[in-house]
């Protein structure tokens, strides 16, 4: 047996049926992902998913929202990695409804059905998808239906035939950081996640219905973060409002994170206006944050602008103490205004942290790489974990670009600039790896529709050792 790192299950988004269509709702289905190490610095991640049954429409839309967080997470979380991914998907290629979700597999998260490639000739729902990355090259080399999986009188353990694939596989040197580190062996990894929701109340986009869509909005956030593995999590532009017909986003976001996924989260919310951090509501405009990680110490929140401000929250982790600070600036075109919130944001830093914790900015920066405000940060002995991970923001390559995606119910990403960060200032030896959130538009009522005019981004730590 192969040593496996620490597991995480996600329950899919959406579920079909109580008493009929297959009753998955009665269950709590979904996938599980777990690093496993077949060597010494070899490893690949290994996914096990039991998909939304029956035939109802109701359980077809479930099942393609399933397969879009699955995909979507191996996009974020196993971004150039070997992949396998096995489990009871239930579908078939010969039944028209399914072939859209398998289709997704192959096309976007760059999967190979087994037996496809070895041409087995059978249909099976138990189905082994796999990927080869530029470290590890997998190579199906059978694909059987094992018969020793029988009682002793011959009769079948389960409704379901058993399916055995037996791989080869060839390692490629490669450097220690492209080998990757997200969901390691050991479970030191701590993942940082920032979006800028959007609130809608400026009406950003005049196609969209009023607020912005913000009631379809905050149920593709809400179910994105009910499955996130965030460690620490940097939401802006969050609002609780008393406008008729305004959705309780920020009421939506704390019971999505503190009951369904996170029970014993911490999560503070920061109003722009600079007062104290608060937990409930208020006519406000500001930042949610919230940790998987324990609250070693008290929360702040500093306005560093007009209608700007930055929350502090500390917390102990396994790589030691961090300061988490979720950001939202002005980033006003004129160089002295952006000049003085980052120095506004850097004296807050120094006030509220210490020289030997580990110090984590995200968020909304709403300045570009090359701009005198984030050199100046980046002076102060930050780090752009974006750009270290290679996340390009150009006219060739917008991976790295986390703006705009106006309109929000049009396909395609049209993102060209980088104006969202995660900073990183530390002198311990960490690893990193990064990768944007958000980069496609959702399945909704209504046709494809983007969480946020932002691109979120994800990047997770590591102990260098490793």
């Amino acid at each position: 047996m192969f040593p496996l790192g620490y597991l995480h299950r996600l329950q899919w988004p959406a579920c079909s049926g109580e008493f009929d269509c297959a009753s998955d709702c009665l269950g709590h289905k979904g996938f599980s992902m777990a690093r496993m190490r077949l060597a010494k610095g070899v490893t690949l991640d290994v996914y096990n998913l039991h998909g939304e049954a029956g035939g109802c429409p109701a359980d077809v839309e479930a099942r393609l929202l399933g397969f879009l967080r699955l995909v979507e997470y191996i996009r974020t979380w196993s971004p150039g990695r070997p992949v396998i991914v096995a489990g009871d998907f239930n579908l078939r290629w010969n039944d028209p409804p399914d072939v859209a979700p398998l289709q997704m597999l192959l096309d976007d998260a760059g999967l190979t059905e087994t037996c496809l490639a070895l041409d087995c000739g059978n249909e099976l729902v138990d189905k082994v998808f796999f990927r080869s990355s530029d470290s590890l090259q997998l190579q199906p080399v059978s694909w059987a239906v094992p018969p020793e999986f029988v009682s002793p009188e011959g009769a079948h353990l389960s409704d379901h035939e058993p399916v055995s694939v037996r791989f080869a596989w060839t390692e490629t040197a490669v450097s220690g950081d492209a080998a990757g580190i997200l969901h390691p062996v050991y479970p030191e990894t701590v993942t940082v996640a920032t979006l800028n929701l959007l609130h809608g109340l400026s009406d950003e986009d005049p196609q969209a219905e009023p607020y912005d869509r913000i009631h379809e909005r905050r149920v593709l956030v809400g179910k994105d973060l009910s499955a996130s593995p965030a460690s620490l999590l940097a939401l802006q532009e969050v609002s609780l409002l008393p406008l008729e017909d305004y959705p309780d986003v920020l009421g939506t976001m704390l019971s999505l994170l503190n009951t369904d996924a996170c029970p014993a989260c911490h999560a503070v919310f920061g109003p722009v206006g600079g007062t104290p951090p608060v937990f409930d509501g208020g006519d406000v405009v500001g930042q949610l944050t919230a940790s998987r990680l324990p609250q070693s110490g008290p929360a702040h929140n500093r306005q560093v602008g007009p209608m700007r401000s930055v929350t502090h929250l500390r917390v102990d982790s396994s790589l030691g103490k961090i300061d988490f600070y979720n950001v939202h600036l002005e980033g006003s075109d004129e160089m002295e205004d952006g000049i003085e919130e980052a120095n506004a944001f850097l004296a807050f830093v120094e006030e509220t942290s210490r020289y030997d914790h580990i110090v984590v900015a995200a968020g909304y920066f709403n300045s570009h790489f090359d701009s005198a405000a984030v050199a100046l940060i980046l002076d102060a002995g930050f780090v752009d974990l974006a750009a270290q991970a290679g996340l390009e923001c150009s006219l060739d390559d917008n991976t790295g670009c986390t703006a705009s995606t106006l309109p929000l119910g049009e396909p395609g990403n049209r993102t060209s600039e980088r104006i969202d960060y995660i900073l990183l200032r530390t002198d311990k030896k960490l690893l990193v790896e990064c990768a944007p959130r958000f980069s496609a538009p959702q399945p909704s009522d209504s046709g494809p529709l983007w969480p946020s005019d932002h691109v979120g981004l994800a990047c997770a730590l590591a102990p260098g050792w490793w």
